[in-house]
């Protein structure tokens, strides 16, 4: 009969799942070192988050024709009966799951 080593039975994990296993053991020193970088790396993409949300928005501001969606806000104010039924709505759309986040 062929004995087994309990890793013979090792699951394959991602990279992210292998990081939060080994974080379990990390020394202190090595957790602050990594949370800098996140911090660093959280920093850089505000930056980008930031510089792109304004170019969007500049974008928007100069169009001469208003979107479809401020035309739609004009149409139902929300202090109306219908715009806040709409609000409502469009809510309860919001938290319906798709098949990409289920």
């Amino acid at each position: 009969m062929k004995s087994y080593s309990y890793l013979d039975f090792e699951a394959e994990y991602s990279p992210l799942r292998n990081y939060i296993r080994g974080a379990r053991v990390m020394t202190e020193l090595d957790a602050i070192k990594h949370l800098q970088l996140f911090e660093q790396t959280c920093s850089d993409q505000r930056a980008i988050f930031k510089t792109k949300t304004s170019e969007l928005i500049q974008e928007l501001r100069s169009s001469s024709q208003p979107d479809l969606l401020s035309l739609f806000v004009s149409e139902y104010n929300l202090t109306s009966d219908e715009g806040l039924s709409l609000m409502t709505l469009v809510e309860a759309f919001l938290r319906v799951p798709d098949n990409k986040t289920r």
